[in-house]
């Protein structure tokens, strides 16, 4: 539909789970499109490597989870890391 948002999810002969770089490394190499954050292939962007299509698309977030030792002494800036992200939470969540 012309103007709404859409989801689609492809058919490929290729897997990579949880592995970023793998994903990269795929797409580096002819396998096709791969979404990704833009610093992670700001170098492969630069030197054309890489091309950005869907420009119009760019720039939503995903969700991450954000692992940390629990326990009764957290160092402190690993709580002031998780204070600051529980803050923000709003402003990256997606729409």
């Amino acid at each position: 539909m012309q103007g709404q948002e859409q989801a689609f999810a492809g058919e490929a002969g290729y897997s990579v789970s949880h592995d970023v770089l793998g994903g990269v490394t795929l797409a580096k190499h002819g396998a096709g499109l791969f979404q990704t954050y833009k610093f992670i292939v700001e170098h492969e962007l630069a030197d054309g490597t890489l091309v950005e299509v869907m420009k119009p698309f760019g720039g939503r977030t995903r969700p991450f989870t954000l692992l940390y030792p629990h326990g009764r002494y957290v160092p402190h800036r690993v709580r002031a890391f998780v204070d600051f992200l529980l803050a923000y939470r709003d402003v990256w969540a997606a729409p």
